[in-house]
């Protein structure tokens, strides 16, 4: 008697929860895979989006190569942001990705951040960075075997040819929030980070201005990864008005509509 009263209380307690999937799985939703840096202001797009087209948004933030590689492997994304070029290129060889849709959407510069309490004052040219980098003893950067922050940060230490000396005092991290947290906790002296992030944080300041001709240009690109007509949707959203001002609230080089499709 009461094995079978428990059985019927599980019975009429599963109902609600299979008439819960169900109403899940018929739910519009896109789902997109974007760049650790992005965070912020995908978050923003999510909200927008969400309220203006009554289509879930199911983010996935990650490092670009984290979340490409992911892709690569048959994860169902809609959408992948990346802070790099070069993993679009990975996925358009593997026919992971719609090329022929993919739009850039806004570019970021790199700076050098220390913990507000450091009193370190605000400078711009490229010897006072050097200057700067020789003095630290714990250098936070983005992990350049992973992810393009740091390989833009290596691209720039060569540049200044202090690269080799600073190798043995970087701290790499596993995406651009991670290298921003070491310094915000005080686990690094200082961090090459993108401007975005570094104004998204009260706990940590602009030291240095990284001079963008010492490494390829940081440019965010989105394509599609597949035919849903909600990925067109939340690419067209992206690029409207009211998108491109957050993005430039946000720190973020907003690019020439000029030249996307």
């Amino acid at each position: 008697m009461v094995n079978a009263r428990i059985r019927t209380m599980l019975s009429l307690l599963a109902c609600p929860l299979v008439l819960l999937a169900c109403d899940g799985e018929s739910s519009p939703a896109v789902t997109v895979f974007a760049a650790a840096s992005t965070h912020d202001v995908m978050r923003a797009a999510e909200h927008g989006f969400e309220a203006s087209h009554d289509v879930e948004v199911v983010l996935s933030i990650a490092a670009s190569s984290t979340l490409a590689r992911q892709i690569d492997a048959g994860a169902p994304a809609d959408l992948f942001v990346s802070a790099h070029v070069d993993w679009m290129n990975h996925l358009e060889d593997r026919g992971s990705i719609r090329a022929d849709a993919m739009v850039t959407l806004f570019g970021n510069e790199l700076v050098v951040i220390a913990p507000k309490r450091d009193g370190i004052e605000a400078v711009a040219d490229q010897p006072s960075v050097v200057s700067i980098l020789e003095h630290a003893k714990r250098i936070a950067i983005g992990d350049p075997a992973h992810v393009p922050l740091g390989q833009y940060t290596v691209q720039a230490l060569r540049g200044m040819e202090a690269y080799e000396r600073a190798l043995p005092r970087l701290m790499p991290a596993v995406d651009a929030r991670a290298t921003l947290r070491l310094v915000e906790i005080g686990e690094a002296d200082i961090g090459i980070v993108y401007a975005t992030d570094a104004r998204g944080s009260d706990r940590v300041h602009v030291v240095a201005h990284v001079a963008s001709s010492l490494h390829d240009p940081i440019e965010y690109h989105i394509a599609p990864c597949t035919t849903s007509a909600h990925a067109g949707e939340f690419i067209t959203y992206l690029r409207s008005d009211d998108m491109r001002e957050v993005f430039r609230e946000a720190g973020f080089r907003i690019m020439d509509s000029e030249s996307n499709p």
